[in-house]
């Protein structure tokens, strides 16, 4: 009868230390194997997946667009005295789609400030110069005359707008259905005819709401039902995996019962098992998640504004280099946890059922300090993992928070030049 092998139970284990490479391709492709009877549920589930991480990324841009059109006005407006100038600039920039307006004889181009960052600023200087171009921003409202009756009780009417200092101090018609109003002169008005006023931002404002919630919505039932098809594949492949490797065991031949001890026997079959099925249900899934959602939030922060996305990304070679360290040093330390918990198992299993063995010669403290010494060693090395965490998870988090720092201080300072719009910050946090 073999009391876990000799030298208080560690000999025989020193089979389970690491003696080639921890990840192996060869060994990940047989794995893969069992899933292919559930491939049909692999594919839905990795359809889910990318549906929602797709609707991820669409919560900022709507943030984005509640805020730059309808909460906060960041419209400019450019008044051109004759067709001629407002067809040349236009046609000078007509990559943007800038929409035209009149207003008599004059042409209007209203500038939002993603178009002023697209426009030269030798352009933007020279409308300025010549009287063009506004240092007020207007809220367009619809044309009603409801809404004229509102904004005459707190500004006038301008016949004839212009550009130029104080050729904008009421509302005028631009066509299209759209009435211009100054910014300052609309937040100066009570708040029930402010909000009368803009009953077109407040409903755009609900419909986005509504969105929102609903990709949210999507968000947890697509979330539920993947996880739940995740689950169903990977706890099928895995009873396929405990049916077979069972199936292995039992054509062993007898030598190799007497070297392996049951309980490390029972911890692959169990556990090691366990931890395979995690891996399928999370792990794998996780890492394509964020893979993807990463590539995807990298392009769209970089369309959005490479200026502010280059900034962010200044955290990033510190974070490589910490979840390379931390990945390196977690997989050793988990195959150390896993290696004393089939020691510990086999022990426990081999002392109950030498029990009378142990008995009749008198071994209680014996047994009972090598079952100590095994259980410390477990103790150790599970320690060693849950230091581990708490030292690079707080890293990880701070690091973010350094990242939005960063976006805050650099883009705050852009808003103040008036580059971007609080909108497309809020975005970037």
């Amino acid at each position: 009868m073999m009391f876990g092998g000799g030298g208080r139970g560690h000999g025989i284990f020193q089979d389970d230390d690491v003696k080639g490479k921890i990840y192996d391709r060869r060994l990940y492709g047989k794995l893969l194997i069992y899933l292919t009877p559930y491939l049909k549920w692999v594919i839905i589930s990795f359809l889910i997946l990318m549906t929602v991480a797709v609707a991820e990324v669409i919560l900022p841009l709507i943030q984005r667009s509640a805020i730059d059109d309808h909460i906060v006005s960041d419209k400019s407006i450019a008044i051109f005295d004759t067709s001629a100038e407002l067809d040349g600039f236009c046609d000078k920039y007509s990559n943007l789609k800038l929409v035209q307006y009149k207003n008599g004889d004059n042409g209007i181009l209203i500038l939002s400030a993603k178009d002023r960052n697209r426009i030269n600023k030798s352009d933007l200087e020279e409308l300025k110069e010549h009287g063009l171009l506004s240092a007020k921003t207007v809220y367009l409202i619809e044309d009603k005359p409801e809404h004229r009756d509102k904004l005459s009780n707190y500004m006038p009417e301008i016949e004839q707008p212009n550009a130029r200092k104080g050729g904008i101090d009421g509302w005028f018609a631009i066509g299209q259905g759209k009435l211009a109003a100054p910014r300052d002169l609309v937040d100066k008005m009570p708040g029930k005819d402010r909000l009368a006023v803009r009953t077109e931002a407040a409903r755009q404002l609900m419909w986005l709401a509504l969105i929102f919630f609903g990709i949210i919505l999507f968000r947890f039932v697509g979330g539920y039902a993947q996880s739940v098809i995740t689950a169903y594949y990977s706890q099928m492949a895995m009873n396929d995996l405990r049916h077979d490797v069972f199936a292995h065991l039992q054509k062993m031949p007898v030598k190799f019962f007497d070297v392996n001890p049951v309980g490390r026997l029972v911890t692959r079959v169990t556990n090691d098992i366990r931890a395979i099925d995690e891996m399928l249900a999370s792990g794998v899934i996780n890492i394509i998640q964020d893979a993807f959602m990463i590539v995807t939030i990298v392009v769209l922060m970089l369309v959005l504004d490479w200026k502010l996305a280059l900034v962010s990304f200044t955290i990033l070679p510190f974070l490589i280099f910490m979840i390379s360290e931390f990945r390196r040093r977690t997989r050793v330390i988990y195959r150390e946890v896993r290696k004393h918990l089939a020691a510990l198992n086999a022990t426990l299993a081999e002392h109950i059922s030498g029990q009378k063995i142990i008995q009749l010669f008198n071994q209680y403290r014996v047994k009972r300090q090598e079952f100590a010494d095994i259980n410390q060693d477990y103790f150790k090395a599970s320690f060693k993992q849950l230091r581990l965490f708490a030292f690079f998870r707080p890293i990880i988090h701070v690091s973010s928070q350094i990242a939005v720092a960063l976006i805050i201080w650099y883009g705050g300072g852009q808003i103040l030049r008036n580059v971007i719009t609080i909108g497309l910050l809020m975005a970037f946090t």
